[in-house]
């Protein structure tokens, strides 16, 4: 399960701090990730040591991120039309997405309390299924933007066609490949095998097999990071508390 945990979480923090304005200094981004991963572990703890039932296992799930997301770009939006520093952005989309996701807990178990999770049941299922859908289709555009560095934010609506043509690009489709081969290759293979250890044993393989080929190919890191491949250097941090 911490196979797995890992790099999810790496993926919904790249998900919800896609805006631009997270990434230009190269010190910020690292810490978000950091703080991503400390929420989850703490959700995680509070999760398995209070939950009612004794096999619970925690996991932060991808349903909202789509949400925080979409709040940390209107709040990267707004301060910087009012001309806020970087440093307040920064803290004003960290503070907002924290009481949100507070605000959140304490209805479910408002909900919970009062039994009335049996409202759910009323959701029109065509709606369930289309959250779902666009949940995928968003993780897909925050991926394609994370690998190729090219803005995705609109695979199939008015703006299709500019972002499609970027990505076609040989200088952001490159790069993409081998995020979509090991995609491809994970999905085709949970199809076939049915074992509980098949996701984390192909996800630590996957990262191995990709730096075998790069070093026998006499690539060094540098290189790779050149050609986008492996994401920058951390600066290094004299406060690291």
């Amino acid at each position: 399960n911490s196979v797995v945990c890992a790099p999810v979480m790496i993926g919904f923090a790249a998900i919800i701090f896609r805006n631009a304005a997270f990434h230009r200094d190269p010190a910020v981004y690292p810490r978000l990730v950091k703080l991503v991963l400390f929420s989850s572990a703490v959700h995680q703890a509070i999760f398995v040591s209070i939950s009612s039932l004794p096999f619970a296992v925690g996991q932060v799930q991808d349903a909202g991120l789509i949400f925080l997301s979409s709040m940390a770009d209107q709040v990267v939006d707004t301060l910087h039309a009012d001309g806020a520093s970087d440093a307040e952005v920064y803290a004003t989309t960290l503070v907002s997405l924290s009481l949100s996701t507070f605000s959140l807990g304490i209805a479910l178990i408002a909900t919970g309390r009062l039994r009335l999770a049996g409202l759910v049941q009323y959701l029109p299922l065509p709606v369930v299924g289309g959250y779902l859908a666009y949940i995928g289709l968003y993780c897909l555009e925050a991926g394609l933007s994370l690998m190729s560095s090219v803005e995705v934010t609109s695979l199939l609506g008015p703006d299709a066609p500019a972002q499609w043509a970027a990505l076609a690009s040989p200088s952001a489709f490159l790069p993409c490949i081998p995020g979509i081969g090991g995609g491809v290759l994970i999905i085709l293979t949970l199809q076939r095998v049915h074992h509980y250890l098949v996701l984390p044993t192909m996800l630590l393989a996957i990262p191995l097999l990709f730096y075998a080929l790069a070093f026998s190919m006499g690539y060094a890191l540098d290189d790779l990071r050149q050609a986008g491949l492996v994401a920058e250097r951390e600066p290094s941090d004299p406060n690291p508390l």
